[in-house]
C-alpha cells in the first residue's frame, strides 16, 4: 500500500488535520495518509509519498516503491485543495 505523510505548518488545528486526512482518504482509499505531529522546516503544508517500507524477511533491508507520478501529482492537488478548504474554515 502506498503511503503520504502531510505536514502542516504551527497555526494547523486538530480539525484542519482530520479534515484533510478525511478528504484524501475518501478521494483516493487504496492509499494510507498520515499527519506529521509538528512541523518540519521546509515541509510544512506539504505531502510526500514514503516510499520505503520493511522487508517482509530480512529486517536490515527496506523495499523501495515509488508511487506513479500521476498519482503523485493527483494526490499533491488533492492536498493543496484540501489545505485551502481546511484554511478558510474556522473553528466552531
Amino acid at each position: 500500500m502506498t503511503r503520504y505523510l502531510f505536514m502542516l505548518d504551527d497555526s494547523a488545528t486538530e480539525m484542519q488535520k482530520a479534515l484533510i486526512s478525511r478528504g484524501l482518504s475518501a478521494r483516493f482509499p487504496s492509499i494510507e495518509f498520515e499527519a506529521h505531529g509538528a512541523p518540519v522546516p521546509d515541509l510544512e503544508n506539504s505531502i510526500i509519498p514514503l516510499v520505503g517500507r520493511p522487508h517482509p524477511t530480512d529486517s536490515d533491508c527496506a523495499l523501495m516503491e515509488w508511487p506513479d507520478e500521476t498519482v503523485s501529482q493527483a494526490v499533491r492537488e488533492a492536498f493543496r485543495d484540501l489545505l485551502a478548504e481546511a484554511r478558510e474554515r474556522k473553528p466552531s
